[in-house]
């Protein structure tokens, strides 16, 4: 499975993630995509056991009109407590939720940095 780190994407083929926070507070990428397909994520949220904890996934499968395969959305637990670890496990989180149905997710954060670390220092955490 192929994971990339990227600001947009052209291909259809793909599986996208996207982060949550603790309390189901959405990032700005899921916030996009929720006003994008209409209530969509939120209505996921509202209606499952997820809890935005650290690796924790929730599959939707995409509308057609988004142009993905699926939606993952990426539990990375409360934003202030953000660490390197903490982007490891989710990483693994979501490669155990994609690794035997996507040949490739794009992950989209942003420009999310924490403590110190880049955004590149973070995908580089996420991928290890």
């Amino acid at each position: 499975m192929k994971i990339q780190f990227k600001s947009e994407t052209q291909s259809t083929d793909v599986a996208v993630a996207v982060a949550v926070f603790d309390g189901n507070t959405l990032s700005d990428q899921a916030k996009f995509l929720d006003e994008t397909t209409k209530g969509l994520v939120t209505n996921a949220l509202k209606h499952s056991k997820f809890k935005a904890k650290v690796g924790e996934t929730l599959t939707i499968i995409a509308p057609n009109d988004l142009k993905i395969s699926r939606l993952f959305l990426l539990g990375l637990g409360k934003k202030d407590e953000l660490d390197p670890q903490k982007f490891e496990e989710a990483g693994a989180g979501l490669y155990k939720a994609a690794c035997c149905s996507d040949k490739e997710v794009v992950l989209h954060l942003g420009n999310l940095s924490v403590k110190g670390l880049k955004s590149a220092e973070v995908a580089a955490r996420m991928a290890s």
